[in-house]
Formats: structure tokens, sequence, C-alpha cells
């Protein structure tokens, strides 16, 4: 009896030791996931940061023939350099959704902060459609 009980210790044990490496490995996923997240987020937040006022200025109301194509040449430019910072917002919201999927603690904050960027991207598209118009 004392055998078949210590073979059945053992067992649990066991089972309990792959479970806890198991769950070691999907915190330090977590950890990775949450720090890799936080650096995409901060580089974005620095990348946008004043974008939207710049997008709202109306300094072609008063300003000449050259330098109203000289602004359309910048606002292009800027045009392209928004567009190759989707597949950032696109990761930044693949690794938020992934950290749900794996019950981080901290999702809700990860989730508001992914809210807040994907609120301003698509409030930073809608400006610079509205800044192209105004330029044209």
């Amino acid at each position: 009896d004392i055998s078949n009980a210590w073979g059945g210790l053992e067992g649990a044990e066991k089972g309990y030791e792959e479970w806890l490496l198991n769950e070691i490995r999907r915190l330090e996923r977590l950890d990775h996931l949450a720090e890799k997240f936080r650096q995409k987020a901060a580089i974005h937040e620095a990348w946008t940061d004043g974008k939207e006022e710049m997008l709202q200025q109306k300094d072609y109301e008063t300003a000449s023939l050259s330098d109203i194509k000289a602004l359309l040449k910048k606002h292009e430019a800027f045009e392209s350099d928004l567009a190759a910072h989707q597949d950032r917002v696109e990761q930044i919201a693949a690794i938020a959704q992934e950290l749900n999927e794996l019950e981080y603690y901290d999702s809700p904050s990860v989730n508001a902060r992914c809210q807040r960027i994907c609120d301003q991207w698509d409030s930073l598209g809608v400006l610079t459609q509205k800044r192209s118009e105004a330029l044209q």
C-alpha cells in the first residue's frame, strides 16, 4: 500500500512539475510580449507626438503658390511616412491580442493603451486626408 501510495505521489509530483515548467514558460513569454508591447507603443507614441497639431495647421491659407507646392511635397512625404508606420500599429494590436489570449494580468491597461493608439491612428488618417484636400 505504501509503495502504491508512493508511486502515486511521485506521479502527482511529476505532473505538478510539468505544469509548473509550462507555467514558467508561459509567464516568461508574457513578460517578453509585454515588454515588446511597451517598447513598440512608446516608439509609436513618440513618433505621433505633435503630428495632430501639425496636420491641423492652416499655414497654407496665407502661403504663396511656391510655398503651397513646398507644403504639398512635405505633406506627401508625411503621407508616405504614415503609411510606413501602419505595420507598427498592426504589430502593436497583434501583441495586445496575444497578451489577451494568454490571459496577461494587466490586460486592461494594455487594451486601453492599444485603443488610444488605434484611435489616434484613425484620427491621424482623417486629419491627413483633410490636410491633403485643403492643400489641393
